[in-house]
């Protein structure tokens, strides 16, 4: 299996962070305590911290019961990115070769 680039880590903590920092205002604005967030969206107080503190392997549906609790839709958009580019002069080589074939 492949790993995972460093770029989409940081990006999946960069968007955890946000979600959760979108959780918690909206807690607080509320008044509710992570105890009471957890009992309304059905998860542990471990869980909501989690959410709350951008822990990037939280499933999408826990995601969305933390966020439902507090008032929050929570919503995942795709948007074009870069291009993937090539690493190193042997892949450029593979592709060039390929690109004559075709």
């Amino acid at each position: 299996m492949a790993r995972r680039s460093t770029s989409s880590r940081l990006r999946a903590r960069q968007q955890s962070a946000r979600i959760g920092e979108e959780v918690r205002t909206a807690a607080l604005a509320l008044g509710m305590s992570r105890q009471q967030v957890a009992r309304r969206a059905g998860v542990s107080w471990d869980t909501v911290m989690n959410v709350e503190m951008g822990e990037p392997g939280v499933q999408i549906d826990t995601l969305c019961a933390v966020g439902e609790a507090v008032g929050l839709d929570v919503v995942l958009r795709v948007y074009p990115g870069r291009q993937p580019t090539l690493r190193d002069i042997g892949q450029l080589e593979y592709a060039e070769m390929l690109v004559s074939q075709a």
